[in-house]
Order: C-alpha cells, then sequence, then structure tokens
C-alpha cells in the first residue's frame, strides 16, 4: 500500500552555496528593482477532471479523454506592489503544426 505521505522533490542539480550567494545579492537591491515572475499551467482535459462521492474505503473510478488537446498557461510579474503583465497563453499542438492564442487580461 501506499504511503499516506505527500512527496516533496528537488532537482538533484541544486546546489545550496549558489542558493546562498543569490539570496545574499537580492537581500543587498532596492525592493523597486526586484521583480517576480510566476507561471502556472494545467493540460486542457485536466480541467474536466471527474469527481465523485462514495463509501469509506471504495475507490471512485471515472474516466477522462487520454487526447491531449492542448494546455493553457497563466504567467504574471510583480513588481514593488504592482501586478505587470498578466497573460494568458493556449497552446494546441496537432501533429507538427503549432497553434496559439494569446490573450492579456
Amino acid at each position: 500500500m501506499a504511503s499516506p505521505e505527500k512527496k516533496t522533490y528537488g532537482y538533484q542539480e541544486r546546489d545550496q552555496q549558489q542558493r546562498e550567494e543569490f539570496i545574499a545579492q537580492i537581500e543587498q537591491m532596492e525592493p523597486e528593482g526586484l521583480v517576480y515572475l510566476d507561471e502556472a499551467g494545467m493540460n486542457s482535459q485536466d480541467s474536466d477532471y471527474p469527481y465523485g462521492y462514495c463509501e469509506e474505503g471504495k475507490r471512485f473510478d471515472a474516466l477522462k479523454s487520454g487526447k491531449r488537446q492542448g494546455r493553457v498557461s497563466y504567467m504574471a510579474a510583480w513588481c514593488y506592489q504592482q501586478l505587470l503583465a498578466p497573460i494568458a497563453l493556449r497552446v494546441v499542438v496537432i501533429g507538427q503544426c503549432l497553434s496559439c492564442g494569446w490573450s492579456s487580461s
């Protein structure tokens, strides 16, 4: 049986000394000089994930599409108490064809 504890992943290539040097470097910067950038995304078929209920100890089985229908990524920057350049990017890959749709809010 699988462990109920959540996993925490890290990169094998990480370097604690480089991390400490980076933190020391940004601590010397003025707050208005820092820009935080974040990206999150999901595959299109994940938005139609089935949910349900069943008796405790029983498994809830459901089916979802296995076809890749595209990916939606959200990105934005935060600089000195201001949200900058929020964008949603929808990417659909069909064979060798790449189609992108941009949406900025």
